[in-house]
């Protein structure tokens, strides 16, 4: 499968509110089903990634099978470390994953397939609306 050279997402950035081109570059194929893509700057302790991976259908019997296709996006961000004090300066690096999973079985109607993604999408935005709410039921 050939991807493109270049992903271009665009964002906006949470802090100011503006508009942002997110640029990411193929780096290389991993294997045969899986590409590499980061941002300029990006490398192993400051990570800004997308990794794309997709597996072809296997039939089994009548049924054509289910193409499997996953991304996977990283993003390191400086973290507060626990503190005995309120004070700490003390900060961390620490990878944000998310990970989208498509299993899509062959055949499967074009309107079934945006219709997942639609429904993926709007859940994102619930669950980026309520990010703080969330993250306040989640601490340590």
């Amino acid at each position: 499968m050939s991807q493109p050279s270049v992903i271009t997402l665009a964002i906006t950035d949470p802090v100011s509110g503006l508009p942002v081109d997110q640029v990411y570059n193929r780096i290389n194929p991993i294997g045969d089903n899986a590409t590499l893509y980061r941002q300029v700057g990006s490398d192993l302790r400051t990570r800004r990634e997308i990794r794309l991976e997709g597996t072809l259908p296997k039939r089994n019997g009548n049924f054509a099978g289910v193409t499997r296709t996953s991304v996977k996006i990283v993003r390191t961000a400086e973290v507060p470390l626990l503190s005995d004090t309120l004070a700490s300066p003390d900060t961390t690096e620490a990878p944000i994953t998310v990970n989208i999973q498509f299993n899509t079985p062959s055949g499967v109607a074009e309107a079934e397939m945006l219709y997942g993604i639609r429904e993926a999408r709007a859940l994102l935005e619930v669950y980026e609306a309520n990010l703080l709410t969330l993250n306040t039921i989640c601490e340590v």
